[in-house]
């Protein structure tokens, strides 16, 4: 909730709290983080609620913990946003403490409204009755506009700005199957939202678990917390009309339950626990100072004319490392959770200089790595989507798959899938869905489990799916929110052996999926042909990536597989290539430290361009 500034004796004020450390926390250890400080902070939350209330006496303590600090006659009412001048009570932000409703006709009344919800939880809330934690837990329960509460129902929280609380856009599949819209408290309340949530996870574990109340991600997190509450507790800060709460609540007050919230004491709990963004450290003399340690081994991969991928091994930190700066040219470009990051939009033949930075949940931040210089390429052809780049249907279980991305930009694989019309007859089946993150300039490789070490040492994994257990007479479809958008094989073709014991390579050229099998786009290699297996290029110039040797005249070292004359030609990073005779090209581009060595001599009729460390010789 925004700041508010209260007139209570009662309160402490808030540069108070930003300067001491309440006694309440003189038994818990702080310097602990993650998982350690959660279940540190439970036990110390469980053990001091010590006064278990009825859901009666939340109407009396409401009174208390609630009170508008402008009018000790007024409650605030969550999800309220209006003055009253509109003439609708429903959006009311203050209403007076006596005007409660608990049934019955209740406009412009209010009542207790559970944040976190009764139904969502799990078990429910009142699984034991209504009297006494978990039910009534005074930390949970709000007063509310009647109206406005029975609006929200079990309603899950979900992102969306503005004053006005209400549902959102964002839709979900309920727990009995029905389609239900989020519900957006407003930016004066989400930071009192997130932090109560974050209570009750702690307070109640599996039962509340903040996936079941919230729309958002928990992969970056160790447990179920989500995206949502640790973003929302950031934006908004805790107010003092919210310590007014945690206060009463821990005082020898008739309905006072004995316990506190520690995120509305410290926000930045939640960060020592779950990462994420930085929330506000309000015991500023605990946070640790030690900076994690730097990051090693960057490597980089998939360059292509616009984009590349790196990656690092992990730093290691005294509390945990929160995430990675990624700086290029010593600019502050993007933050990672990962150990690994793809750049696009970046220029053709240029250089970069990249270093990595990890920081931990202070705020501390390590030393740069170690810089890496990394020369994109000459070629920016792109793709249209994610398409089929090598087929291998070899002897016994050599058999495998290759996909490449070559779109300008990471392809999230979840909406892909691969199937199988066997026989070339009846429906699609035996769908293959995909998984996980391909970099621009990737591949990945599905094999048979028991295909050749040659084939599986580059395999991203080997289903056990009967859709990579094709024959030459199989179609496959690649498939994208299932509707086909690339093919080997003609569906419902019959039983024809259009690729039995081959090994089909796409044409670097071919920058479009295609529904319609087009054998011109591919390249017919004999029967256990691994060469390309793990690798492939999408170029609009044949480019010598000397995968077999270093010889010019090798046609499998040609991005186009064939040998080039007289046409545009790329001389790939770091490759040597060695032409024993005389060779004519059009356009000749030299990446960076790739070499050309010609037996005689090179005519080159338009022009030639070399990138650093770059060299041209001719016998």
């Amino acid at each position: 909730m925004k700041p508010i500034h209260l007139v209570l004796l009662l309160l402490c004020s808030t540069n108070l709290y930003t300067q001491t450390i309440p006694d309440y926390y003189y038994d818990v250890n702080l310097s602990l983080s993650g998982i350690a400080l959660k279940n540190e902070l439970t036990n110390k939350i469980t053990m001091t609620h010590s006064n278990e209330l009825s859901y009666s006496d939340i109407w009396n303590a409401s009174k208390f913990t609630d009170l508008n600090p402008s009018n000790n006659s007024e409650v605030l009412l969550i999800y309220g946003y209006e003055n009253g001048s509109d003439n609708n009570p429903n959006n009311n932000r203050e209403r007076d403490l006596n005007d409660t409703c608990g049934s019955g006709s209740c406009l412009g009344l209010w009542n207790r409204e559970h944040v976190y919800s009764n139904s969502l939880a799990t078990p429910d809330l009142d699984i034991n009755g209504n009297s006494g934690a978990p039910y009534a837990d005074g930390h949970n329960l709000r007063p509310c506009d009647s109206s406005t509460n029975a609006s929200r129902g079990n309603r899950k929280f979900s992102e969306d700005s503005g004053d006005a609380s209400g549902a959102t856009v964002e839709s979900y599949t309920s727990y009995n199957g029905d389609i239900k819209y989020g519900w957006y408290p407003g930016d004066e309340w989400k930071g009192d939202i997130a932090r109560i949530v974050m209570y009750m996870y702690l307070r109640y574990d599996s039962q509340c678990l903040p996936t079941n109340v919230g729309l958002g991600d928990d992969s970056n997190t160790p447990d179920d917390m989500i995206d949502l509450f640790l973003q929302w507790n950031v934006d908004d800060p805790v107010s003092d009309f919210e310590f007014q709460r945690n206060t009463y609540h821990n005082s020898s007050a008739e309905y006072a339950q004995g316990n506190r919230n520690p995120f509305i004491d410290n926000p930045f709990f939640a960060t020592k626990i779950w990462g994420g963004p930085q929330a506000e450290d309000k015991f500023s003399n605990f946070t640790d100072i030690e900076s994690p340690t730097i990051p090693t081994a960057v490597t980089s991969a998939n360059i292509t004319g616009n984009s590349f991928s790196i990656s690092w091994t992990a730093s290691t930190d005294n509390a945990s490392v929160t995430g990675y700066n990624i700086l290029v040219d010593e600019v502050l470009i993007d933050t990672s959770n990962a150990t690994n990051y793809n750049a696009t939009g970046l220029n053709i033949s240029s250089e970069y200089k990249v270093t990595i930075q990890a920081y931990d949940p202070s705020g501390n931040v390590s030393l740069p790595s170690t810089p890496l210089i990394i020369h994109t390429g000459a070629d920016t052809t792109t793709a249209a989507d994610l398409l089929i780049s090598e087929y291998i249907e070899g002897s016994s279980y050599n058999k495998a798959l290759e996909l490449v991305n070559y779109t300008g930009n990471t392809i999230d694989l979840s909406l892909y899938s691969l199937k199988k019309q066997v026989d070339g007859a009846g429906s699609w089946s035996n769908a293959l869905s995909l998984s996980g993150n391909l970099a621009n300039g990737d591949v990945i490789v599905i094999s048979h489990a028991s295909a050749s070490q040659s084939i599986t040492n580059h395999a991203d994994f080997t289903p056990s799916s009967s859709v990579i257990n094709f024959n030459g007479d199989d179609p496959i479809g690649l498939f994208k929110n299932n509707n086909l958008i690339d093919i080997i094989g003609v569906f419902n073709g019959g039983k024809v052996n259009f690729a039995k014991d081959v090994t089909l390579q796409r044409k670097s050229s071919v920058t479009n999926p295609n529904t319609s099998y087009t054998t011109t786009e591919w390249v017919v290699l004999e029967i256990d042909t691994f060469t390309k297996i793990g690798h492939h290029l999408v170029s609009g110039t044949n480019t010598f990536i000397g995968i077999t040797d270093n010889y010019w005249n090798t046609t499998s070292n040609w991005s186009f597989n064939y040998i080039p004359n007289n046409s545009d030609v790329i001389i790939k990073a770091d490759k040597n290539a060695i032409i024993t005779e005389g060779v004519f090209v059009r356009n000749l581009t030299l990446e960076y430290n790739s070499k050309l060595t010609v037996g005689e001599n090179i005519i080159i009729s338009n022009s030639e361009k070399s990138n650093s460390k770059s060299s041209l010789k001719a016998q």
